[in-house]
């Protein structure tokens, strides 16, 4: 009995790390993405979908806005202005994020808009035009 006590210990000590391995890779499952639970996504590929109520809510009150303001009636897949513009502005903001601080999220909707739906500018020098190239 002394002697298997000791093989077993090892093979145990041994195994665990491959046990561990196999439950990690067959455990949970990936949260599903943005784009299989929701239709129309297009710069939120690869999200999880859990984010997307969240971001939203962030994104309109960065502006001031509501649901509607973007999102017409019940079709909330439907593309219209507002949403292409969105989209544009989601992208300028990750490449911001990315050529100047590393892609961590430092610029975001807030950051310009500050609760307005058009950004204000900033004040310019006497005598400059913004139409000034």
């Amino acid at each position: 009995m002394l002697r298997i006590a000791p093989r077993l210990f090892f093979f145990a000590l041994a195994t665990t790390p491959f046990i561990v391995a196999m439950a990690q890779q067959t455990g949970a499952k990936p949260a599903p993405t943005a784009e299989q639970v929701f239709k129309d996504v297009k710069v939120f590929k690869g999200v999880p979908a859990s984010d997307m109520i969240p971001a939203m809510q962030f994104m309109s009150a960065s502006m001031n806005y509501s649901c509607g303001d973007c999102h017409e009636g019940s079709d909330y897949a439907a593309d219209n202005k507002n949403k292409e513009v969105t989209r544009k502005m989601i992208l300028m903001q990750r490449e911001i994020n990315q050529k100047n601080f590393n892609g961590r999220l430092e610029v975001t909707c807030m950051t310009c808009h500050s609760k307005k739906e058009h950004p204000e500018g900033m004040p310019l020098p006497t005598g400059i035009s913004r139409h000034h190239k």
